[in-house]
């Protein structure tokens, strides 16, 4: 901490009465009040961290000098101590290496109308190294970021960068910068060192949050064929295991009164803010949030308060995370809202560059840390947002009064005086969402339907022959960009299986095929135990004969019966007349044991069966006819 003695309030007031006194008295000569100005300010590096500051007394009536500072051009100078009439010298400790500091000394005369005389401005930067602690890095964009060091007490001897860099990215010593075009994605930290012969090696970490641009998803692995049963259960396939979208590790999605928008998180190079953002969304804390700041060109805010008409109330914060710049706060990034002055006081509020703000959030306040990007077309949602009219509103929020500025307003006229709780940007929700979503776009084939469901392919046998389906599946990424990978699936059934053994393929594969060309098509071959390549029709037909049960004589049919029929059915018709008179079903095979079945002999993979018909045979003239039918399935 910079120290050096300081003014009291009480000095400060009683320098402000003097003046007025002086002013309104109108009694004193002001220009014989205000002593000459110091001169000749310089600054003598006692350490790294430490320094005296001296000047020349130009004057003979100064009651004081009074020393100021500031760390930029631009902030306000405040004061640093006073030193009593004739002393020219302070010394000044806990000074942070590498950083940048202007001085002015003011000769003043504490009587009433006194006044003061400034030095000249004295800038000088501690010994160290004066370069940025976090560069922007995207895998594949040249990086050329130079290595700098203070040579405000000397140059220093050298600098040097020790630590390892990310790939693709090199330390160039005699230019002192670090180029290179990056090839891997990740947090490192890397040690910039600059050697002075007066004060040792003085380091500065330097940390690199190396992102990947937005590309088109990958394919990380072939989906395999599939072989499946065509009675088998519905295979289930990971399609997050074949697909990836680098670039997008985490996402949420934003359902806004004005639209949804996807936003990537870069959860790898800023794992802090990104588990602090998901800490809230997870617990609802988005959800019917405000919108209460939209500047065009600049932001769009929120995540701070909700709605409860006729007030706001804040939304609970956690303990805030460390801040981790080093992302670029470009357009269309996402960032965390912090404390002016604290660059780790970041809560629950968020905010989307509508513009590029590198220049201005990237140094600001340590640098605000980008977290996440808005992908696709949804920072249209934002910029409608920030195109709303704004006004300033005070609203109760928790008991208390509170002034909201830039408040969006969604009407297409001049904001209403008086707060309307319908027209304000609410946040519906932010919730979670896979990076990719997944869908089929051809299954080519009988054999099995294909659905997603969420991130899983579900494939669900659809025919009992079985066959071959090519399925191609798109994955697409938030930005709207696809990859697509195809492969097929194999549904292996009884049939099939048979046709396969018995070597037929082609139209001579199918159930009605008729290799052999006997009187039986392959179906019946198959469920009466044919050999499809043999004519051997005469030996697989169904026997008539007829059976005696108790006193009754019935008709029957002797056949073979496959045991594993694979959706394909067997039933044993009967009629009185083949020609005119209707079949009618008296027996299936799903009844093996019943009572018309005779004779059942287990014949290892088939049965041996004699069946009977359900009506006896009459004492006189009337016929009857059996016939056994093989039904395929469809």
């Amino acid at each position: 901490m910079l120290t050096a003695m300081r003014m009291g309030l009480r000095k400060i007031f009683q320098r402000v009465s003097l003046v007025l006194a002086g002013l309104l008295a109108n009694t004193t000569d002001l220009r014989a009040a205000i002593p000459a100005a110091p001169s000749d300010l310089i600054a003598t590096f006692t350490s790294a961290t430490s320094l005296t500051l001296s000047w020349a007394d130009n004057s003979t009536d100064e009651t004081e000098f009074d020393v100021y500072y500031r760390t930029s051009s631009t902030a306000n100078f405040s004061l640093l101590a006073v030193r009593a009439a004739n002393v020219t010298t302070l010394g000044v400790s806990g000074l942070p290496t590498g950083t940048p500091f202007q001085f002015i000394v003011v000769a003043f005369n504490d009587v009433p109308g006194g006044g003061g005389a400034a030095t000249a401005t004295l800038s000088v930067t501690t010994p160290g190294i004066t370069s940025r602690a976090y560069q922007p890095t995207v895998v594949g964009q040249a990086f050329d970021v130079a290595v700098a060091a203070s040579s405000s007490a000397g140059a220093p001897d050298s600098v040097t960068v020790t630590g390892t860099l990310p790939a693709g990215l090199a330390f160039d010593a005699a230019a002192q910068r670090i180029r290179g075009t990056p090839t891997q994605a990740g947090v490192f930290t890397v040690s910039m060192n600059a050697n002075y012969a007066a004060f040792g090696t003085l380091a500065k970490t330097l940390t690199l949050r190396v992102i990947l641009p937005p590309a088109p998803p990958l394919v990380t692995a072939q989906i395999p064929a599939q072989a499946m049963t065509a009675t088998g259960a519905v295979v289930s396939l990971v399609l997050d295991n074949f697909f990836a979208d680098p670039d997008t590790e985490q996402a949420v999605r934003f359902d806004t009164t004005k639209g949804i928008f996807d936003v990537a998180l870069y959860a790898t190079a800023t794992p802090l803010t990104v588990s602090n953002f998901l800490n809230y969304a997870n617990r609802g804390d988005y959800s019917n949030s405000v919108v209460h700041r939209a500047v065009t060109n600049f932001i769009v805010q929120g995540g701070g308060f909700k709605s409860a008409n006729p007030n706001f109330t804040s939304i609970p914060t956690n303990s805030s995370p460390l801040n981790e710049p080093g992302i670029a706060n470009l357009r269309g990034t996402i960032a965390m809202a912090k404390m002016a002055g604290n660059p780790n006081s970041a809560t629950s509020q968020w905010f989307v560059n509508v513009a590029d703000n590198t220049a201005n959030l990237d140094n600001q306040n340590g640098g605000f840390t980008a977290f996440g990007r808005v992908c696709g077309n949804g920072l249209a949602v934002a910029d409608a947002i920030a195109a709303l009219p704004t006004t300033s509103y005070v609203v109760p929020v928790n008991g208390g009064a509170t002034q909201f500025d830039d408040v969006p307003v969604d009407t297409t006229n001049a904001p209403p005086p008086a707060l309307d709780f319908a027209k304000l940007v609410l946040v519906n929700s932010v919730t979670r969402i896979a990076p990719l979503s997944y869908r089929v776009t051809e299954n080519l084939g009988p054999a099995i339907t294909a659905t997603v469901v969420g991130t899983n392919l579900l494939l669900t046998p659809s025919s009992a022959l079985g066959g071959t389906n090519f399925v191609t599946i798109a994955a697409t990424d938030l930005d709207g960009n696809s990859v697509t990978q195809a492969f097929a699936v194999v549904v292996t059934s009884a049939f099939s299986d048979w046709a396969q053994q018995n070597s037929l393929s082609g139209t001579n594969a199918l159930v009605g095929g008729n290799v052999d060309g006997d009187r039986f098509v392959n179906a019946v071959e198959f469920a009466l135990l044919g050999a499809p390549a043999l004519n051997d029709g005469a030996a697989i037909a169904p026997r008539g004969s007829v059976v005696t049960v108790g006193a009754q004589r019935f008709l029957a049919a002797t056949f073979k019966l496959r045991k594993v029929l694979g959706g394909f059915t067997v039933t044993l018709n009967a009629a009185d007349a083949v020609a005119s008179a209707p079949w009618t079903t008296v027996w299936t095979d799903a009844d093996l044991a019943g009572a018309q079945v005779t004779q059942r002999t287990d014949g290892g993979d088939h049965w041996l069966l004699t069946v009977r018909d359900a009506q006896p045979l009459g004492a006189g003239a009337t016929r009857r006819f059996l016939q056994v039918v093989v039904g395929a399935p469809r």
